[in-house]
């Protein structure tokens, strides 16, 4: 059994920058970087989050795919992917 549950972090910014890419105006697409990022500074000084050690979480692949199932909203799928 397998369950796919689309992202939303970036709903709210898709169909502009669908709209954006289609119209051209970001130019010519050469490569695509997605930065994942908080809405709070980081405590140096606090404990790791659970889901930051490895150890406990292994890594976390989910947040791969889930940043590139939006990029390809924006682009779509990298050469030689599966749809």
């Amino acid at each position: 059994m397998c369950q796919l549950t689309p992202t939303s972090t970036t709903y709210k910014i898709d169909k502009v920058l669908q709209r954006l890419i289609g119209e051209g105006f970001l130019g010519e697409l050469l490569s695509v970087e997605v930065q994942a990022l908080q809405n709070h500074f980081v405590d140096r000084g606090g404990d790791l989050h659970w889901r930051h050690d490895w150890e406990l979480s292994g890594y976390n692949t989910l947040n791969i795919g889930a940043a590139y199932e939006s990029m390809m909203r924006w682009v779509g799928g990298a050469p030689g992917s599966w749809p």
